[in-house]
């Protein structure tokens, strides 16, 4: 989601998520630098295997929502 500050993104998004945990989806929820930051620190472990086990967790999960 874009738009203007004070908008209502980030309480829309937080919306999004608690209907779908009522629903027994998993949520995370992830500011974009942390997303970012996570991304990064993934790749820089390629050989290990973490960018992959890193991005298939992402993309299996329904909806996602953290707090840190």
């Amino acid at each position: 989601m874009t738009g203007q500050t004070g908008t209502g993104k980030t309480w829309l998004a937080c919306a999004f998520g608690r209907q779908a945990a009522r629903l027994d989806h998993s949520v995370l929820y992830l500011r974009m630098p942390r997303l970012f930051e996570d991304l990064a620190l993934a790749r820089h472990c390629l050989g290990r295997g973490v960018h992959s086990t890193t991005v298939s967790f992402l993309r299996n999960m329904h909806v996602r929502r953290s707090l840190r």
